[in-house]
């Protein structure tokens, strides 16, 4: 199943998230991370770069200007410019996500040290270490094979907001700016 590229319903991506308890504070923040994945589209890397300073909740939009890696041992994480220039970018989020990521503002901001450059998507009292690209990868097994949904891997849930995005009329230009890539191809 390595190359071949699955995709997820809304349900089944509502089913999936149901899993998480939001009552919960680190339940919520993984919830919210594979909210944001699925109604934006974003790589993983933007993902786990995102600080609370990329959120503009006035205008309802993320600021895309950075990617994390953590690939190479022992240089821990690393801050680079997204894939291409086209990938810098704003794009807008729906109500629902906007308000999990305020939510995960309100939790954070009460904490000791806060600081808008924080990682959103960061480890217990780990601010600056974002998630684990493992712990992405296990938790999302561990929900799947516990619902019994189709695998899909994590690259797919860009695939997936993708396909909603062009099942609901949205024109491929259009899409493909929000995705961030540099050609329509």
């Amino acid at each position: 199943d390595s190359k071949q590229s699955n995709i997820w319903t809304i349900d089944e991506f509502n089913s999936f998230i149901s899993f998480f308890d939001l009552s919960d504070t680190e339940e919520h923040r993984w919830a919210t991370f594979y909210t944001v994945a699925f109604w934006t589209g974003m790589r993983r890397g933007e993902l786990l770069a995102l600080t609370f300073n990329d959120i503009d909740i006035i205008n309802k939009q993320l600021s895309i200007t950075k990617s994390v890696t953590q690939k190479r041992t022992g240089l821990g994480v690393q801050i680079k410019s997204p894939k291409t220039r086209s990938s810098i970018r704003k794009i807008s989020v729906d109500n629902k996500t906007l308000d999990m990521l305020q939510n995960e503002y309100d939790l954070r901001s009460k904490e000791m040290g806060f600081n808008s450059d924080q990682f959103v998507f960061c480890r217990t009292n780990q601010p600056y270490v974002p998630f684990s690209d493992t712990t992405i990868e296990t938790k999302k097994r561990l929900v799947i094979k516990k619902l019994k949904l189709k695998y899909i891997r994590f690259h797919d849930f860009r695939h997936s907001h993708a396909s909603i995005l062009i099942g609901n009329g949205v024109d491929i230009v259009s899409v493909s700016a929000r995705l961030g890539h540099s050609s329509v191809d």
